[in-house]
């Protein structure tokens, strides 16, 4: 756990925007309708961690063609499951997001057994966003970030 703010892991809005291939224009739009909301530090967008990681579910649900409503409603409810998620991450497991349009509920799921149950009992089509990609790209900006500062020192 970071002993202080800046042990925080933060990536600025063009480091989210080449994560995810979006737009700056379009990662503004998605902070001023509060979808995901950045610390500003002056004009500059610092996402953490976690905002980042809703960003690449946001960017893979819009993908599928999911409404910017069922969206941010699905995005609401996995705050916390993100943020448990992102403390203990193992890069050896996988890790999916599923989604019933139907009923409007979702699952973060790491047993594969049990999200093809969960795909099989249902009676509509699932939406399943694979967030270990999403999380993998964020451990690769974080490492390539402490490459540069040891450079920097050594």
């Amino acid at each position: 756990m970071p002993q202080n703010v800046s042990d925080i892991p933060t990536f600025f809005s063009s480091q989210v925007s080449r994560m995810y291939g979006v737009s700056l224009r379009q990662l503004q739009w998605w902070d001023e309708r509060r979808i995901v909301s950045p610390r500003h530090e002056g004009h500059a967008r610092c996402y953490s961690e976690q905002e980042s990681v809703m960003v690449g579910i946001l960017t893979e649900l819009r993908k599928k063609r999911v409404s910017l409503q069922a969206t941010r409603r699905i995005l609401r409810r996995l705050e916390r499951d993100i943020g448990r998620f992102l403390d203990s991450f193992n890069p050896l497991q996988k890790y999916w997001v599923v989604t019933d349009p139907k009923t409007k509920s979702h699952y973060l799921s790491e047993d594969p057994h049990k999200l093809l149950q969960l795909i099989v009992d249902t009676k509509g089509p699932m939406i399943v966003v694979d967030i270990s990609s999403i999380a993998w790209k964020i451990k690769e900006v974080e490492a390539e970030k402490r490459e540069r500062i040891g450079k920097r020192r050594g």
